[in-house]
């Protein structure tokens, strides 16, 4: 009896998956923002990787390698102050959620 499409492509994710495990290979898949990935593309182009892959890699061992002092420079996020007003802080007080849906 023929397989069908879904068995097939899920004996297909089944092969794949064994020989990423026999190769010691971890995938993984997030979304990414369209302005992230455009500058992802960019730096991939400008310093001539083959793929964003190969690029995450090489950020990655390099900031392995790095001194926590340099690794710590390269991961500097700015963080922002935020102090609400107290209208903010009145209504954040004064908040009642709305009623749950039956």
């Amino acid at each position: 009896m023929a397989k069908t499409n879904a068995q097939a492509c899920k004996d297909s994710r089944d092969k794949a998956a064994a020989e990423h495990e026999r190769l010691g290979i971890v995938v993984r898949k997030w979304p990414i923002a369209k302005s992230i990935n455009t500058q992802l593309e960019a730096v991939r182009k400008a310093h001539n990787f083959k793929d964003w892959r190969e690029l995450l890699e090489t950020v990655i061992q390099r900031l392995h390698d790095a001194t926590p002092e340099d690794a710590a420079r390269f991961l500097a996020v700015s963080r922002h102050q935020f102090t609400p007003t107290e209208k903010m802080l009145r209504q954040i007080a004064d908040y009642t959620p709305p009623p749950e849906p039956e």
